[in-house]
């Protein structure tokens, strides 16, 4: 989109969306440190559980990071960038509240979507008491995707903050360049 009237501010906020979106690809492609929860299970609450940091990638298939970028949007204000993705990198940078009792935030993830991380992360299903693999049968899929789910939602997700942290370093380094360009622009219009 080329802006007759603030072609400087337009410039700018083009540069930092382009910071914003490689950042937030950048973070989501190197492995960072998130801790893993290993809990033991009776009637379906946690009996005990351990925590560990581990470290690993924030995605699966490459999906998300393909899907991000930005638009610059003309309003009677001037411009603003608006950033776009896939609707789940939401959870993922902010993460998914554990279920507690007085509040009962905890959710689990869609069904549907459950099933298609399994396939793209090509987990197997093991006998519990065993650990053993045993067959991609759908029932054992499914009986997987429950307990996993089951999990996610007693103890959330831990937040990545992929995208959040470029925005926030973006808008630090970007703000003063912002203002100079819009003024710039303003007194351009005025002198013309």
């Amino acid at each position: 989109m080329a802006s007759a009237k603030f072609p400087r501010l337009e410039a700018v906020l083009t540069e930092m969306g382009d910071f914003v979106v490689k950042q937030a690809k950048r973070n989501l492609s190197e492995k960072r440190e998130r801790i893993n929860v290993r809990a033991k299970w009776q009637d379906g609450r946690p009996k005990s559980f351990e925590f560990k940091k581990g470290k690993r990638k924030s995605s699966a298939s490459g999906t998300l990071e393909k899907s991000l970028g930005y638009d610059l949007k003309e309003t009677d204000q001037g411009i603003v960038i608006e950033y776009r993705g896939r609707s789940y990198g939401l959870f993922l940078d902010k993460g998914r509240y554990p279920f507690m009792k007085s509040v009962a935030q905890g959710k689990g993830i869609p069904p549907s979507a459950m099933n298609r991380w399994i396939e793209e992360k090509r987990i197997q299903p093991r006998d519990l008491t065993t650990g053993q693999f045993i067959e991609k049968t759908p029932a054992n899929m499914r009986s997987m995707a429950f307990l996993m789910n089951r999990k996610i939602k007693w103890f959330g997700i831990e937040p990545t903050h992929f995208f959040s942290e470029p925005e926030e370093q973006a808008r630090d380094k970007f703000e003063q360049k912002i203002i100079e360009a819009f003024e710039e622009d303003i007194r351009n219009q005025v002198t013309a």
